[in-house]
């Protein structure tokens, strides 16, 4: 059985899903059917995050060939292959307004990127003992993101600065 994590579209109106069969699938949610499948990953997708303004789909996996995709959900490509991380990509986000996507690997590691730029990180966060696991950004204040580790801690993060602040079990 696959595991799915699901995401709805800015408009709401499509939701993308991500399943341990490899695939990420583009449903519309209005008429409660599939759209399209997209195959890229050799491995379980792990996370799938839409833009929050354009129609972009980012997904991490478990392929240290191919552990994030950035796709067009409508064309059913992949325009991007980050080769980030050297384990799986568990967590993919989206800032606010859509310019940085901060991933999260079970190599302990946070990697920021710039959409402008796809081709090298902004920077790389270290601070968890175990997997980075999950993260998310500040609603209002750009720079900002927390992240979650199977270390069982939080750590709090600003973009540009090597400071972190952390609350651990």
């Amino acid at each position: 059985m696959a595991f799915l994590r699901d995401i709805f579209s800015p408009t709401d109106h499509k939701l993308a899903t991500c399943s341990d069969d490899g695939t990420v699938r583009i449903w519309d949610f209005l008429r409660c059917h599939e759209e399209r499948s997209l195959r890229g990953h050799g491995a379980d997708v792990k996370c799938v995050h839409w833009h929050p303004q354009k129609s972009l789909v980012i997904s991490g996996s478990k392929d240290n060939q191919q552990p994030v995709k950035l796709w067009d959900p409508k064309m059913g490509q992949s325009l991007a292959t980050l080769h980030a991380h050297k384990s799986t990509v568990m967590d993919v986000k989206w800032n606010e307004n859509g310019n940085w996507l901060i991933t999260a690997s079970r190599d302990h590691l946070l990697k920021l990127f710039d959409l402008r730029n796809l081709s090298q990180e902004v920077q790389t966060f270290r601070g968890h003992k175990k997997e980075a696991s999950s993260v998310a950004w500040h609603p209002s204040h750009e720079g900002l993101f927390c992240s979650g580790g199977s270390d069982g801690a939080i750590l709090f993060w600003h973009v540009g600065s090597l400071i972190e602040y952390s609350q651990s079990k």
